[in-house]
C-alpha cells in the first residue's frame, strides 16, 4: 500500500538538517554576492570610460550539503574577449594537487577551503578560494603554478590582462 505524501517527504528527509542546509547555503551564496558585487565595483573605478561589459546572471549548482541552488556568476567583456566569474562550489571544490592544496594551506594557515570560484576565458582558469574562517571575506587566487596571491583589485585586473593577452 502506497504511503501518503506527508509521510513520503519525511521519510525522504530522516537524517538531514533542514534547517542546517538552509542556513549553509544562505551563508555561501551571501558570501558569493558579496564577492560579485566587490569585483564589479573593483570594474566600475578601473574603467570609468565603461569600456568593460559585466553581465550578472546565474547558474544552478548542486551540492549533497547545500541542495540545488541557483548561484551569481558574472560575465566580463571587452570587445571580443570574454571572461566568465564562476562559483564551482562551496563544499564541491573539485579536485586539487597536492601542491595547490598545500600552497592553499601555507597561505591561508588553514586546513582547506570554504568554496572555489573560477575565472576562466574557457581556456586557461584562475581559481579563487574563500578563507575558511567563519567571518572571513577573504579570498585567495591561485594560478596554473600553484601561486597564491590575496585577491584584491590589483590582483583582478593582473588576471584579466593575462587572461586577455
Amino acid at each position: 500500500m502506497p504511503i501518503d505524501f506527508q509521510e513520503f517527504l519525511r521519510q525522504k528527509t530522516a537524517g538531514s538538517d533542514i534547517r542546517e542546509r538552509n542556513h549553509n547555503r544562505k551563508e555561501w551564496l551571501g558570501a558569493l554576492s558579496r564577492l560579485f558585487e566587490r569585483i564589479q565595483q573593483w570594474l566600475r573605478e578601473a574603467d570609468p570610460e565603461g569600456l568593460l561589459e559585466a553581465e550578472p546572471y546565474e547558474v544552478q549548482r548542486a551540492e549533497s550539503r547545500l541542495g540545488i541552488y541557483d548561484a551569481p556568476a558574472l560575465k566580463i567583456r571587452l570587445n571580443a574577449d570574454q571572461v566568465s566569474v564562476l562559483p564551482i562550489g562551496r563544499y564541491a571544490i573539485g579536485p586539487l594537487s597536492a601542491e595547490t592544496h598545500k600552497a592553499l594551506i601555507g597561505a591561508a594557515g588553514t586546513d582547506g577551503p570554504a568554496g572555489r570560484v573560477d575565472i576562466t576565458d574557457g581556456e586557461r582558469k584562475y581559481m579563487l578560494f574563500r578563507d575558511n574562517k567563519s567571518d572571513s571575506e577573504r579570498w585567495l587566487a591561485v594560478d596554473d603554478r600553484s601561486e597564491v596571491n590575496l585577491f584584491d583589485r590589483a590582483h583582478l585586473e593582473a588576471i584579466l590582462q593575462d587572461l586577455w593577452s
